[in-house]
Parts: structure tokens; C-alpha cells; sequence
């Protein structure tokens, strides 16, 4: 593991595609799942219980919903992942989108040299809460939400997809991704993994390359 080489490019690399994670990857989105998750265990009186919310990320809202269910047997009989979506769509009702560094940038320049797409476990409509404030959904070749794949990150399935849409080996496929779920899946798929450390001291696991941010991708990298 290590920083990418100033004179690496994608064509070096022998990659065919590209694709992004969304939340934590694109943009510091993170936070505001965890503002609704809080928001939901808050109501409940459950607030104070020391669920650690860095466990969610990465997962489906399926996925977490099953986590809190399993943690808080109080929550059975509750539809927690609707309530959870409730609490996001209005905070994303309020909140802007904080971009990471040369996302936006990063991601343009992707699509324009590969196929580029978004595989994210987040839900939809965050999905289209991205497009409405950026100018990159018809770049795209496509993208990938956790209503389209069965099995949330860490399971590869969603990465698998995306390669089989684009009739790729995943080995030809380089991944952005920042938490334990998605480098876990990004490398069971077989992927190329490069992490974004957002300021962290290290990754959650190893990586092929790591980056702080797209700032610090090499000048011809896509190329």
C-alpha cells in the first residue's frame, strides 16, 4: 500500500472503469446519516446505550436497520429502515452536500476517459439528492444503489454487478472507497482499491493506493 506515483495513469494501470463510492468518497456525507440514526435512537430514549454510529458506515439502510433491530430487540416490531429514511430525507432537505476535495473534478474527468459509475449502499433518493447538486449524472454510464443489490457491503455483490453490467473482469475496474464495508467488498470483488483517507491517519484496511483526497491524484492520472 502506498500513495500513488505522480507519473501513474489509468491507462498504466491497465483499468477499463471506474467506480465511486458516494458517501465519505464523493462527499462528507457521513455525518448526516449518522444525524438521522441518533436522531431515530434519540426518540426512542436508546440514545444513551453506546451504539457506536461509525459501525453503520458503508452499510445499506436494510442492513443497519437490521443491525438496530439486533441490538435493540425493543425495535422488532418497528419499520426502522423507513423511519431512518424519514429522518435523512429531512435532514437532506436542509443540509448542502460538502464535497471531499477535487471530487466533482475527479469524477468528470473519469467519466469523460472510462465508463464511470457511483456504487454505493446509499438509498436512492441520496442518490438523487448527489445529482441535484452537481452536474455529473449524465456523464455516468450508470450507477448503483441499495435498492439494486441483495446483500449490502462488505458483501462484493454490488461491485460484482457493476463489473458484469460493463462485461468486465473486476480486476480491470479501480475503486474509490473510504470505509471498512466498502474496501472489504471493493477487495472481494477482486477490484483495484484506492482509499480515501479524509484526513485519517490510516485506512481501516489495506488498500492497493491511498490518497487524502483527489487533490492528490497524479496531473495525467486519468489519462
Amino acid at each position: 500500500m502506498g500513495f500513488l506515483a505522480p507519473s501513474l495513469s489509468l491507462s498504466q494501470m491497465q483499468i477499463e472503469a471506474v467506480f465511486f463510492d458516494m458517501d465519505g468518497t464523493l462527499t462528507d456525507t457521513e455525518p448526516l446519516a449518522e444525524m438521522a440514526i441518533a436522531c431515530f435512537l434519540r426518540e426512542r430514549c436508546l440514545s444513551g446505550a453506546g451504539f457506536d454510529l461509525a459501525k453503520c458506515h458503508g452499510l445499506t439502510w436494510e442492513s443497519i436497520s437490521l443491525l438496530l433491530k439486533e441490538l435493540f430487540p425493543v425495535l422488532l416490531d418497528e419499520p426502522v429502515k423507513e423511519k431512518l429514511l424519514g429522518h435523512l430525507e429531512d435532514i437532506l432537505a436542509k443540509e448542502p452536500l460538502v464535497f471531499i476535495p477535487g471530487a466533482e473534478r475527479a469524477l468528470s474527468s473519469s467519466a469523460a476517459f472510462l465508463p464511470t459509475a457511483i456504487v454505493t449502499s446509499a438509498h436512492r433518493e441520496a442518490v438523487q439528492h448527489f445529482f441535484r447538486q452537481t452536474s455529473c449524472e449524465g456523464e455516468l454510464s450508470f450507477y448503483l444503489c441499495d435498492e439494486d443489490f441483495a446483500r449490502s457491503k462488505p458483501s462484493p455483490e454490488c461491485y460484482l454487478l457493476a463489473a458484469k453490467r460493463l462485461g468486465l473482469p473486476p480486476q480491470k475496474c479501480l475503486v474509490f472507497e473510504d470505509s471498512y464495508a466498502g474496501i472489504t467488498a471493493a477487495r472481494k470483488a477482486g477490484a483495484v482499491v484506492c482509499g480515501i483517507l479524509g484526513g485519517r491517519r490510516q485506512m481501516p484496511l489495506e488498500c492497493d493506493y491511498v490518497i487524502n483526497d483527489y487533490r492528490d491524484l497524479p496531473g495525467l492520472f486519468f489519462s
